[in-house]
């Protein structure tokens, strides 16, 4: 792209406007900046304004120009560089909000609406990170796909076609996203068009047919039962102090049922003494509702070594690395079986269990292991957060071996006699 700057009237006797010209990829986006000037005080060539007396800040016009050229220009590599789709609209709206212009894009548009609605998450703060990122995200996706194909989406081409293209993108080398992923993603752009739907701006229902539907298949998450947990506590890790705080935090995680964002912020405040039981009293970050969560031993005694405290917090990335390596020294080595996404299909594989551990393996953890000790499935959702009983069993990880030891024990399979409705 190369900036000019042309007159509206060369010709016209008296001040006429100045328009800022670009050609990117065939197309002339053409924008006016709100700078008039004189024809004959115009160097057609240089493209700014000539010395004259009779343009004593003739300096600053020049300069404004300058800056004007340069930065519509340094947009549109950028936005390259990011795979964003570029179209006239973007640039105008680019160039409103440099200009302190109008910066909305007409709102009856795909992208116009789009970007207000994702505006609108972004201010309202009564909504979670994830409630906030989709939107974005998938705003962001769209603009890429319409890059890889060269063509603009708009309310009405968005169709069964435009939904396989766009998940042969999304599972494609140009993203590369998991089915569960491009799930999120499908369901965020049905919220935003089944939104203007409703506003009265989208008129094609294409999206509310059965087969665009949201990606979806079961994960390979694990759980630890109590066995891998204690090889975990009695690991001497005095040799390596990050992954021993590491193992600490975890294992507390893994004992109270928490997130990460709560588990790993844990202060003396949140304990607390009823009836000479100890307890954890916190308000979770996710929900904002308050638990409370009776404290295992071996909760305190990891709390005792930190005088009262949790283990210092890293980022969930690096928390998410050093667990791997806290689990493969535990020992926490046999291989189980995964699998990985292709093309929206899934290849079993078969892998050490430790890669697969991560900060949230510690609330499937507990959720599990409290299942399978007998702990009514009523008392675990006030800890975790569940809203109902199928959402929670969902969340279980224990294997048809470990059910069939947890329902051994019931009169069903004692072979005692059982009473015959009449």
């Amino acid at each position: 792209m190369k900036a000019r700057f042309n007159l509206k009237d060369s010709s016209k006797n008296g001040r006429t406007p100045i328009y800022l010209i670009a050609r990117y990829e065939g197309h002339k986006f053409k924008y006016g900046i709100s700078i008039s000037v004189d024809p004959r005080n115009w160097n057609s060539e240089e493209m700014r304004v000539r010395r004259s007396r009779n343009v004593p800040n003739y300096k600053e016009i020049n300069q404004r120009l300058t800056k004007i050229a340069n930065e519509i220009e340094r947009y549109y590599l950028e936005s390259l560089n990011k795979d964003i789709y570029i179209n006239n609209d973007l640039l105008r709206n680019h160039m409103n909000r440099f200009l302190g212009k109008s910066a909305s894009l007409p709102e009856d548009t795909f992208y116009g609406f789009f970007e207000k609605f994702v505006q609108k998450r972004d201010q309202d703060m009564t909504l979670q990170k994830s409630a906030k990122y989709y939107p974005k995200r998938t705003l962001e996706l769209v603009r890429k796909y319409d890059t890889f194909r060269r063509h603009k989406t708009e309310f009405k081409n968005i169709n069964m076609d435009w939904y396989n293209g766009f998940i042969d993108f999304l599972y494609g080398p140009e993203v590369g996203i998991s089915t569960n992923y491009a799930g999120n993603i499908i369901k965020n752009l049905k919220l935003v068009l089944n939104d203007a739907l409703l506003h009265g701006i989208n008129h094609n229902r294409s999206f509310q047919q059965k087969a665009f539907k949201k990606p979806n298949e079961k994960t390979d998450d694990i759980y630890l039962n109590e066995q891998e947990l204690n090889l975990l506590y009695h690991f001497d890790f005095s040799e390596h102090p990050r992954l021993d705080k590491v193992r600490d935090l975890f294992l507390i995680g893994c004992d109270t049922g928490l997130r990460f964002s709560d588990y790993s912020q844990i202060t003396p405040v949140n304990l607390i003494t009823e009836g000479g039981n100890r307890f954890l009293r916190i308000r979770t970050q996710k929900t904002g509702e308050v638990v409370h969560i009776p404290l295992k031993p071996r909760v305190l005694d990891i709390m005792s070594k930190y005088k009262g405290l949790v283990p210092e917090r890293i980022s969930n990335q690096k928390f998410n690395d050093y667990i791997k390596e806290v689990c493969r020294k535990a020992g926490v080595v046999q291989h189980t079986e995964s699998s990985k996404p292709n093309k929206g299909k899934r290849v079993k594989l078969s892998v050490p269990k430790y890669k697969l551990v991560s900060s949230h393996t510690a609330r499937r953890s507990f959720a599990t292991n409290a299942y399978l000790s007998g702990i009514e499935p009523i008392g675990i959702m006030r800890i975790t957060g569940h809203k109902t009983e199928k959402a929670f069993l969902k969340y279980l990880k224990m294997d048809s071996k470990e059910n069939a030891i947890q329902i051994s024990g019931h009169e069903f399979f004692k072979g005692g006699k059982l009473s015959i409705a009449q």
